[in-house]
C-alpha cells in the first residue's frame, strides 16, 4: 500500500475555528458551521490567521456537523451544504494565502512525483461527538453512531 501523504516536516495543525469565532464575536445559540454559508468571510477569516501563524493544516469549521447535532436546531437539511461550504471556505483562505496547489493536493493527497509539499496548506475534516450517548450509557446505538458518521463523511467526499 502507498502512502497517500508524504510527510517530510513535521505537520502544524490551527487551532479551534468555534472557539476562534467565539472569540471573535459570535455567540453560541447557534452552530458555528451555520456561518460557513451565512458569514463565510469571518470563517475564511479564521482560516487566514492560523495561516498567518504557521499552520499548515487546516481543520475545516465542521466539528458539530452531523445530523443530531443539526437536527437540534431544525437545519439537518442543510448537512451536505454546510460541509460543501466549509470546504470552500478552507479552499478561498488558501488561495488568498497562496498556499494552494494544484487540484490533487485540494485533498491533502501528494501526488506521486511532488515529494515538496512545505508551501501547501492541506485541510482536514473536523469530526465531533453526535451529542448523544452511544449505548449501553446511551439511547444510541452503535450501528446508528456508525451510520450518521458515514453519512457524514460521504458528505465530505462528496464535496472535495
Amino acid at each position: 500500500m502507498k502512502p497517500k501523504i508524504s510527510i517530510t516536516s513535521p505537520l502544524v495543525f490551527d487551532g479551534g475555528v468555534g472557539t476562534e469565532l467565539y472569540d471573535r464575536g459570535f455567540y453560541i445559540n447557534r452552530p458555528f458551521e451555520e456561518l460557513n454559508l451565512l458569514s463565510p468571510r469571518h470563517v475564511i477569516a479564521v482560516h487566514e490567521s492560523y495561516i498567518a501563524a504557521g499552520a499548515n493544516v487546516l481543520t475545516l469549521n465542521t466539528f458539530s456537523a452531523n445530523q443530531p447535532q443539526f437536527k437540534k436546531f431544525d437545519i439537518e437539511e442543510n448537512l451536505g451544504p454546510l460541509i460543501a461550504a466549509a470546504l470552500q471556505c478552507g479552499n478561498t483562505a488558501r488561495r488568498n494565502s497562496g498556499t494552494t496547489r494544484p487540484k490533487s493536493f485540494d485533498i491533502g493527497v501528494v501526488a506521486p512525483n511532488e515529494s515538496d509539499t512545505s508551501d501547501c496548506v492541506r485541510l482536514a475534516f473536523s469530526v465531533g461527538p453526535i451529542g448523544e450517548l452511544v449505548e449501553p450509557l446511551g439511547s444510541v446505538g452503535l450501528d446508528e453512531a456508525r451510520t450518521i458518521y458515514k453519512k457524514t463523511a460521504s458528505f465530505a467526499l462528496e464535496a472535495a
